[in-house]
Order: C-alpha cells, then structure tokens, then sequence
C-alpha cells in the first residue's frame, strides 16, 4: 500500500570519495547513514533554478549547500578526529558542506535514492 504523506523521509547510505591525507594521486571512501527529506517537485524545481543561475563559485557553493540542507536532516556514523560522534546540527552540517566532495556524495545519495537505487541494486 503506497501512502500520500505531507514528509516523507528515509535513510539511505552516503559514501563520501575523497582525497587521501596519505597517499599521493588516491581517494578514500567514507561511508554514513543520512536522513533524507524527500522534496516536493515544486521545491525542487525552486532549488534547481537557484543552481542553473549561479555565476560563480561562490554562487554554486551556496546553491549547493542549500540543496544539501534542503535534503539532509540527519545522520548517524559520523564522528570527529577523536572518533566521536558529531550529532547532527545545522552547524556541523554547514562545516562538512565547506568540502566539495560531501555535498556531492549528499546529492548523488539522494538522487540514488529517489530514482529507486535500492531496486537496481537487486534490494
């Protein structure tokens, strides 16, 4: 039974390609759960408007980073340097959306998600 629904939200797993602090030329995946809010079309389409007119970096950063906020609201399997969990808050989310490849992992989670991902994957 498919049930209409003002929110609806999920978790669905982020993996997070980035550079390694170790080794030269290489990458290195983190992986966490985020809480994901589905968006309405027309909220979406209000976010995507904002990205196609960003002039400058700094203009697709912002974009990006609203598009993030708009979608994640929550997380688990994240901790700090000492490994310590960092709970979500709008703070700790803006300092990880300063780094590129955390708003991209965000995005191409969500879109994996809302496009069926787990169906591809033979879930």
């Amino acid at each position: 039974m498919f049930v209409v629904t003002d929110t609806y939200r999920f978790e669905w797993p982020v993996k997070v390609v980035r550079p390694s602090t170790t080794k030269i030329g290489e990458t290195v995946t983190d992986e966490f759960v985020g809480l994901f809010e589905a968006l309405p079309s027309d909220r979406a389409e209000v976010l995507a408007d904002e990205m196609a007119a960003a002039a400058t970096v700094g203009a697709v950063v912002a974009a990006e980073t609203a598009q993030v906020r708009a979608v994640l609201v929550g997380w688990s399997q994240v901790v700090d340097e000492a490994k310590r969990a960092v709970e979500f808050s709008p703070e700790a989310l803006d300092a990880a959306c300063r780094y590129p490849w955390f708003r991209e992992a965000v995005g191409r989670a969500y879109r994996e998600a809302i496009a069926g991902g787990g169906a591809r994957r033979g879930d």
